[in-house]
């Protein structure tokens, strides 16, 4: 994305939360992980801390990048095609967004493994 013109980013960015937020496939992936941990912490509850500490840091990451992202989203939107400093400026803001997300949910997925694995381990 950091490669686009300021007003392609703008397009870009528009059709991507639009079908992010519109499409039943993109919902149904996104809520998966909070539906199925609800049955898994009511049967297994703590057992497994280390799967547990993993969707702990899924939901936090989740939780801040919408705290961080959809403002930007919304100034973005907000923003004409014609002012690119401003657009450049919002753009400049998502990337570190998106990275922490990114290295959050890295390390849950990381977590999350390791509870898989020392959980199937005899003790």
């Amino acid at each position: 994305m950091n490669d686009l013109d300021a007003d392609v980013f703008k397009r870009v960015l528009f059709l991507l939360e639009y079908h992010a937020m519109r499409s039943p496939f993109a919902l149904a992936v996104s809520l998966a992980t909070s539906i199925a941990a609800v049955p898994y912490w009511w049967i297994y509850r703590l057992q497994n801390v280390w799967f547990s500490l993993g969707l702990v840091i899924w939901f936090v990451a989740s939780t801040l990048s919408k705290i961080l992202t959809l403002p930007i989203y919304n100034a973005v939107k907000a923003l004409p095609s014609t002012d690119t400093e401003a657009l450049v400026r919002e753009r400049q803001k998502l990337e570190p967004a998106n990275n922490l997300r990114a290295w959050l949910t890295f390390a849950a997925v990381v977590l999350m493994a390791f509870g898989i694995v020392k959980k199937s381990q005899p003790a």
